[in-house]
């Protein structure tokens, strides 16, 4: 949505250039700030449906652009699960009510259809306090999505 994760809305990667362009419109019924690709290909977008505003992370068709699987994360502050973006192992990295970082990676099943599933997840209750909300997540450059530990308050001083 804004080309960044410092949300600049600006990014070094050419637009699709002044051709002619065909699209077609998937009816998710969602709002769906992120979208992303992945090395192999697949769109997964992070949406929030108009109807229970519950975030739905989708794997999408590269092809048709309809979902092929969804899973839902837990609903978190008016901004909380808007905004992720994809590890080196194209899992979508976001942050969900509960407060959990999940790595969510998608695969196909034994039927031949596609599942989302959390390949990973890191508790985030220490680092952020209830009632908090965490936006959307960044990589450092060596990768790592994990906050800095919060400072612990110093013991107030002894009383006569």
């Amino acid at each position: 949505m804004h080309g960044d994760s410092g949300s600049s809305d600006a990014t070094p990667l050419p637009g699709p250039g002044d051709g002619p362009l065909t699209s077609t419109r998937t009816a998710l019924q969602s709002a769906c700030p992120t979208v992303l690709v992945g090395s192999d290909g697949y769109p997964v977008a992070l949406c929030t449906p108009i109807l229970g505003q519950v975030p739905t992370v989708h794997l999408l068709d590269p092809a048709t652009g309809r979902s092929l699987t969804s899973l839902k994360i837990a609903k978190g502050s008016l901004l909380g699960g808007v905004y992720a973006y994809l590890d080196d192992q194209d899992r979508l990295v976001a942050v969900d009510g509960e407060r959990p970082l999940p790595r969510i990676g998608h695969r196909r099943t034994a039927g031949g259809g596609w599942e989302l599933y959390v390949a990973r997840s890191l508790s985030l209750r220490d680092a952020v306090p209830e009632g908090d909300a965490v936006t959307g997540p960044a990589a450092t450059r060596s990768g790592r999505t994990t906050p800095a530990p919060r400072p612990s308050r110093p013991s107030p001083p002894p009383t006569a």
